[in-house]
């Protein structure tokens, strides 16, 4: 298993980014599967990693994006790049009647493969500025599939998000 810290914009001579992570991970042949759960995004996060997904569709055969798109901070063009991708994408709207009504705020990459996993999750945002450029913190986690114990993290992740990572939850359009 392989834990890393990924800090951004706060010490500069680190030179780490989630940018970075999520390039060499859709690079990575290893992986068939890409999921992401945020809250924001914007165009230049999406558009900056345009070319890497197109790359990697020879290998990953199945993306999910989910992004929240309360408060109004995900931009339309952010939402129409993300078409461009030709993906499973869906935006998520709380219907919720609680005031203040809660926000969908999660920030999870999720990498899969038949041999390998990577769970990427911090305070980063699918922005240009939450990729590479905000003071930002994030975890990553890469293991092997076969490390049962391990392969814990994975089923806590897909379990409590069940409903949004198969589609099926009623606030995604």
């Amino acid at each position: 298993m392989e834990i890393k810290f990924i800090g951004q914009g706060y010490n500069l001579e680190a030179n780490t980014s989630v940018a970075e992570e999520l390039i060499t991970a859709f690079s990575d042949e290893a992986f068939n599967t890409f999921q992401c759960l945020v809250a924001f995004a914007s165009f230049g996060g999406i558009s900056a990693l345009t070319p890497h997904v197109e790359s990697s569709k020879n290998h990953i055969t199945t993306f999910r994006i989910v992004v929240g798109i309360d408060h109004e901070v995900t931009s339309k063009e952010a939402l129409e790049e993300l078409l461009v991708w030709n993906i499973d994408a869906f935006v998520y709207h709380s219907t919720s009647r609680i005031l203040p009504k809660p926000i969908f705020h999660p920030k999870i990459y999720l990498f899969k493969g038949e041999e390998k996993i990577q769970v990427i999750v911090g305070s980063n945002n699918f922005t240009e500025y939450g990729l590479g450029r905000n003071i930002e913190a994030s975890v990553s986690i890469i293991y092997n599939i076969t490390e049962v114990e391990d392969n814990h993290l994975l089923m806590q992740v897909e379990s409590y998000f069940e409903n949004l990572l198969n589609g099926t939850d009623f606030n995604l359009e």
